[in-house]
């Protein structure tokens, strides 16, 4: 092997048995020449020329433009997998999913007034009902968004609450649903999430003890 043009960088074709490597033999008039393409994001071909310079430089020349015709290649079958994956495209925000009507936020809300605004507005009296327990029970701690979801902090997030497709979140995490598992149980809870559905009556008194709950945990 040999250093062809001073560009590219040799090494054996053994290093490399776990990337994907394509192989060409690009014959000419003076000799034949391997070219080996390890992949277009790195640029990178090494050259065996069992030829003469001249022949290697034609070998080298060849070898670019293989690497071209398979970059457009790789290219358009980038192009069909995204095109595959694409399912579904919002009409509100232009963003595509491989979910059919994929719930997303169209833009990131920057309050929690905001993000109420953004559901469907037969939740939204559920959700500023959530709302105004959490205040009540947390008259201390901060509104905020955190994670996409309405948040009261007070030196840390202490409780989140988000709507969902079949259900209001709150989410006190692992600790205070543990604490809280005999009252939860007839809620689908799971790794610090209660799940309460629509058409059930909001547990208000509950939520409030949950609430007070983190407080005293969590803003020590």
């Amino acid at each position: 092997m040999r250093d062809v043009m001073g560009f590219f960088q040799q090494e054996p074709i053994s290093r490399h048995r776990s990337i994907e490597t394509r192989v060409f033999r690009i014959s000419g008039p003076t000799g034949n020449g391997t070219v080996e393409w390890i992949s277009m994001a790195d640029n990178r071909i090494s050259v065996f020329a069992p030829c003469l310079p001249m022949a290697a430089e034609k070998c080298c020349r060849a070898a670019l433009a293989l690497l071209s015709e398979f970059g457009r290649q790789d290219r358009r079958m980038d192009q069909g997998k995204r095109e595959a994956v694409c399912v579904w495209k919002c009409p509100k925000c232009g963003r595509e999913f491989a979910r059919q009507n994929q719930d997303h936020y169209c833009a990131k809300p920057e309050t929690i007034d905001a993000y109420i605004a953004m559901q469907d507005e037969a939740v939204q009296p559920r959700l500023r009902e959530v709302r105004d327990l959490l205040r009540a029970a947390l008259p201390e701690a901060q509104e905020r968004m955190s994670w996409s979801m309405p948040t009261y902090w007070k030196g840390r997030n202490l409780i989140h609450f988000a709507a969902s497709k079949k259900h209001l979140g709150l989410y006190p995490g692992g600790e205070a649903t543990a604490v809280f598992a005999e009252e939860l149980r007839d809620f689908d809870v799971s790794k610090g999430t209660i799940r309460i559905p629509w058409d059930r009556e909001l547990p208000a008194a509950l939520i409030k003890r949950i609430a007070g709950w983190c407080y005293e945990e969590y803003s020590k």
